[in-house]
């Protein structure tokens, strides 16, 4: 027997199709839905263009946890600042209730490749989520 939704999805969910009994849960990583993106996109220019503004603008701020993340991988601000700066935007991940983050994938000033994970604040600040250094088979 198929179930059919009847309560109305919040604004920006994405209707569930009908089921054969209760929906299954699911884990915030299955849940999250990334896009990769292709450098010519116009929205992707917009998009690194303006998380370099407020780079430049030090309109931003690196959260406890990236912080953290930046001390074990012996990453410094002007590191991330660097990636930012000079590196492209390689996801979007769009189904969180807290905004769209993004993946950018940079170097840091000693050459080491760096993701930072970011997501642009309502009062347009940015928000600097996580940082880890990327290995070898991660490129």
């Amino acid at each position: 027997m198929l179930v059919e939704r009847k309560t109305p999805c919040r604004v920006g969910c994405v209707p569930r199709p009908a089921t054969t009994g209760a929906m299954p849960r699911t884990n915030r990583v299955t849940a999250m839905r990334a896009i990769f993106f292709d450098a010519s996109n116009r929205e992707v220019k917009r998009t690194i263009d303006k998380l370099r503004r407020l780079i430049r603008d030090q309109e931003y701020d690196i959260s406890i946890h990236a912080n953290e993340e930046m001390s074990r991988d012996e990453l410094i601000s002007i590191d991330i600042e660097n990636a930012v700066l000079t590196g492209r935007i390689t996801k979007r991940f769009t189904k969180e209730a807290r905004g769209t983050r993004y993946e950018v994938t940079g170097q840091a000033l000693d050459g080491r490749p760096v993701a930072v994970i970011c997501r642009i604040l309502g009062n347009s600040w940015l928000r600097i989520v996580t940082v880890f250094a990327l290995e070898d088979d991660q490129l």
